[in-house]
């Protein structure tokens, strides 16, 4: 069993690695095309609440430090999300001819993702604390709910990857929903006091992981975020291995289907 993991995790890096390779060779702006994405919209939100076109309320945090931190964080879930079928697709030419623990393939999309987020976040975030004045050793622990969204994303993605992969037109349906999503999140905006969005928000799974990141990241200290944070990983980490007996069940389904 010991062994059999190792190799796992051994060939996952190692197809990180080629992945993560392959993605920058060609790319004269390289890492900035990850980072354009969630700065841009950022700079959208930031400049409508310049211009009074949105009302923000009073914040702990600066506005653009609060929208910046939220859009990274949210394209952190989405990409988790869709790491699972992306990696599938990468692969299907190596899936279709050769035996190899399928496993690796999650492990390959999860360091990827984590290498990818750190190179845009890490440098845009240590410049928005040191402006924020909010620099401390608890920053750190930013790397917890960091990696509970990235699980949760992943969670979703390898329960979905089998109906997505026989059903092509369901990942049109996932894309469009994680669009208007973002609004049910406290990613651009904080949650009202009352109101329609105020019960969503409130009750989103993914409100806590935003709320226990900024709390870390800004020393917010807010208590009743990281407590629904910490129920809603245990949750999570309970269904994440049946989600890779699930996946490892169904990927023979797959691969037959992509063979024909």
């Amino acid at each position: 069993m010991k062994t059999k993991l190792q190799n796992i995790f051994e060939l996952g890096f190692q197809l990180a690695i080629r992945d993560f390779s392959s993605l920058y060779r060609l790319s004269f702006l390289g890492v900035f095309w990850g980072v354009a994405g969630p700065l841009v919209t950022s700079l959208s939100f930031i400049l409508l609440q310049r211009s009074n076109i949105i009302n923000i309320p009073d914040l702990l945090i600066s506005y653009p430090a609060y929208v910046i931190s939220g859009t990274l964080i949210w394209q952190l879930f989405v990409d988790s999300l869709n790491a699972p079928l992306n990696q599938v697709q990468i692969n299907k030419s190596v899936l279709t001819k050769i035996q190899f623990p399928w496993l690796a393939l999650i492990v390959s999309g999860f360091i990827n993702i984590m290498i990818n987020f750190s190179l845009k976040f890490i440098p845009i975030i240590l410049v928005l604390m040191i402006f924020e004045n909010s620099f401390s050793f608890q920053g750190f622990l930013v790397i917890i709910p960091i990696l509970g969204i990235s699980f949760f994303g992943f969670l979703i993605g390898i329960y979905v990857l089998p109906i997505i992969t026989l059903f092509e037109d369901l990942k049109r349906v996932i894309n469009l929903i994680t669009g208007p999503l973002v609004f049910l999140t406290p990613a651009l905006y904080p949650v009202p006091d009352s109101g329609i969005l105020n019960l969503f928000i409130k009750n989103n799974p993914l409100t806590p992981f935003f709320l226990t990141a900024r709390s870390f990241l800004f020393n917010l200290n807010d208590i009743n975020s990281i407590e629904s944070f910490l129920i809603i990983m245990i949750i999570i980490l309970f269904l994440f291995i049946p989600g890779c007996f699930f996946y490892n069940l169904s990927m023979p389904i797959l691969i037959e289907r992509m063979e024909n």
